[in-house]
């Protein structure tokens, strides 16, 4: 799959997220979770960063990028990479980009925030430059 390129792009890829959603910003249903989501499955637990007395070993995504995000953490743990990559920020969640009235990725279940304070995991660039 290629990575999509601007809003319109995301839509065609990942469906309109805009048919979903009310006046007031709220989606109108649970229908937008149920056509889009599934699941993606830790090989290792990972903390929670907003509840660190809490781990997760599975988190919802868009059914999509299900196998790919499965993929990169199979790559994460097998190459030993697990230690950079202990706390999960989320992936998929219905919201607005922080500081904006744009639509997150995040609404799509396409973006994933590891170790969400502080910098951009070596792990997860280490795993994309694999699948490369």
């Amino acid at each position: 799959m290629e990575t999509p390129r601007g809003k319109k792009e995301l839509i065609e890829v990942f469906g309109n997220i805009y048919e979903y959603i009310n006046e007031d910003g709220t989606l109108k249903s649970r229908e937008w979770e149920d056509k889009i989501l599934g699941f993606c499955y830790l090989p290792f637990p990972m903390i929670l960063a907003w509840d660190k007395s809490k781990t997760i070993l599975r988190f919802r995504c868009h059914k999509l990028l299900s196998g790919t995000f499965d993929l990169v953490f199979k790559i994460i743990l097998h190459e030993k990479l697990e230690g950079y990559c202990q706390h999960f920020g989320g992936c998929y969640s219905f919201r607005v980009q922080v500081g904006s009235k744009k639509v997150s990725t995040h609404a799509w279940g396409v973006s994933i925030d590891l170790n969400p304070v502080g910098v951009i995991s070596y792990c997860l660039e280490h795993s994309i430059s694999c699948l490369k």
